[in-house]
């Protein structure tokens, strides 16, 4: 099987392939994480958000809701400690998630294709996590990019470019598969 999915649908497409050996292939559009933290989005938010200059004057402007602002404020202080501890916690003890399952991944010879819009939050964390240059580690592993800043692909452009990668992704895959020599009928 081959499975493709756009945010949660990725994230499920890429479970699914390290959970079941009949799946050779997970195609990824815009995935929101490969692996959930409940405070992960507090942390996103933070980061994309209250880090900003642009994002305070729309604070004061009224632009944004109080209910966000009050909600970012109360998750933060609690999401960021717990996040940053639970990173040095899986250093220390050399555990890492993802590598591990990417590792996975490329000894069961399954194939990886992630497709990112602009502005994808998991793209910046992987490439300020150093995934992008070691992907030479993975070469079952690919990453292209889709035009557009909108996660869920409503510019026909984008559209437009997200099947022309998910075309190829499936040409490159069915290039890797081997044909099996059918059985002779009077062979048994």
């Amino acid at each position: 099987f081959v499975l493709v999915g756009l945010c949660s649908g990725a994230y499920w497409s890429f479970h699914a392939a390290l959970r079941d050996e009949r799946v050779a292939a997970a195609f990824m559009l815009n995935p929101q994480a490969l692996f959930w933290d409940p405070s992960l989005e507090a942390a996103r938010d933070f980061r994309r958000g209250v880090l900003r200059t642009s994002s305070w004057r729309k604070v004061l402007r009224g632009e944004v809701p109080l209910e966000r602002v009050l909600a970012l404020a109360y998750r933060t202080p609690f999401a960021l400690p717990r996040r940053a501890m639970a990173r040095r916690r899986a250093q220390r003890q050399g555990e890492d998630e993802l590598k591990d399952a990417l590792d996975r991944l490329r000894d069961t010879g399954k194939y990886v294709r992630f497709a990112f819009s602009g502005n994808e939050p998991l793209y910046e964390e992987l490439e300020r996590d150093g995934y992008l240059e070691k992907l030479d580690r993975w070469p079952n592993v690919s990453l292209e990019f889709i035009p557009g800043r909108v996660h869920t692909l409503r510019p026909f452009e984008s559209q437009r470019c997200a099947h022309e990668i998910l075309d190829r992704a499936l040409e490159d895959m069915l290039k890797r598969i081997t044909v099996k020599p059918a059985l002779n009928a009077s062979s048994g």
